[in-house]
């Protein structure tokens, strides 16, 4: 009798119980690896560079096409800017203020009164200052963001090395209170001069 099983086609080969592939994908030494997740095109390595700076020979950029300000250069774009922003909490709720500022030995400084809300605010307190400069018609211009501890001047010396400053309050009345904020965090971006406008209306 002819044995029933001779004429039967070999069953597909199947997973292996070990690793879950087929024996000849398992047995080839070309296997495509998985793909590799995304780069996030915001975020660059210590000593890289990015892909739009490697290309280019030019600042790196954000996702949003902007250049990335590294800490030498916010440092010096804050000293041209006559006027920021410091950003602090008022009665747990956050507070901008517009003030002229001086910078010293790295840090901002700023006037302000003896009883004022700010004075008593940024006492001993984490603030964020903003300064930013731009021009309407180009289309150009950049921000810088500093955070950091903000303390009230009372040291003597201190304070009268701040009275010779040249910063002169441009608000009237009395401005004898000296706050300064220790930067710790730079961040800055910039309209590059040959960035194509917004099609957005």
């Amino acid at each position: 009798m002819a044995d029933a099983t001779a004429d039967r086609p070999a069953p597909a080969a199947g997973p292996t119980r070990e690793t879950g592939e087929s024996p000849e994908s398992a047995a080839s030494p070309h296997r495509t690896p998985p793909p590799a997740p995304d780069a996030d095109p915001g975020t660059f390595a210590p000593g890289s560079r990015s892909g739009a700076e490697s290309r280019l020979g030019r600042m790196p950029l954000d996702r949003s096409g902007l250049e990335i300000l590294d800490t030498a250069q916010c440092r010096s774009l804050l000293a041209s800017a006559p006027v920021g922003r410091i950003v602090f909490t008022d009665r747990a709720l956050p507070a901008v203020q517009p003030v002229n500022f001086a910078l010293v030995d790295g840090d901002v400084v700023i006037r302000t009164s003896v009883g004022s809300k700010l004075a008593a605010a940024v006492r001993n307190a984490v603030v964020a200052f903003e300064a930013d400069d731009f021009d309407v018609e180009s289309r150009t211009g950049w921000s810088v963001v500093v955070v950091g501890q903000a303390r009230v001047v009372t040291e003597p010396d201190e304070l009268e090395k701040l009275r010779r400053l040249p910063l002169r309050p441009w608000a009237p009345g009395e401005r004898e209170h000296f706050v300064r904020i220790t930067p710790r965090i730079f961040s800055g971006r910039r309209i590059p001069a040959s960035a194509p406008a917004s099609t957005n209306q």
